[in-house]
């Protein structure tokens, strides 16, 4: 079977892998948290007084915080394949063109 007929045969859990991607990061638009970074340059509310030349140790993604993408889609993702195959046994193995 050669890489093609693989994908073929699999397209119907790819589809739903790549919903499941766009959702999560759908999600962080319709709740749109602001990041800690935002909370701290900006003020936001009364409570808080602004620090716009603070910087954070790391850098900060350009998207807002909520919800995880990343446990959004591992989670959900991994459920799909165990649904899918029927098993959580399930080898994973990447292809690339080098």
């Amino acid at each position: 079977m050669n890489e093609c007929d693989v994908v073929r045969r699999n397209e119907p859990l790819l589809g739903e892998r790549q919903q499941i991607v766009q959702d999560s990061l759908g999600a962080k638009y319709t709740y749109s948290f602001w990041r800690p970074v935002t909370a701290i340059r900006d003020g936001g509310n009364p409570a808080l007084i602004a620090e716009p030349a603070w910087t954070p140790l790391a850098v900060t993604p350009n998207h807002p915080e909520y919800p995880a993408a990343h446990g959004c889609v591992t989670g959900t993702v991994s459920s799909l394949i165990k649904n899918y195959f029927g098993t959580r046994k399930v080898h994973m193995q990447g292809l690339t063109n080098n």
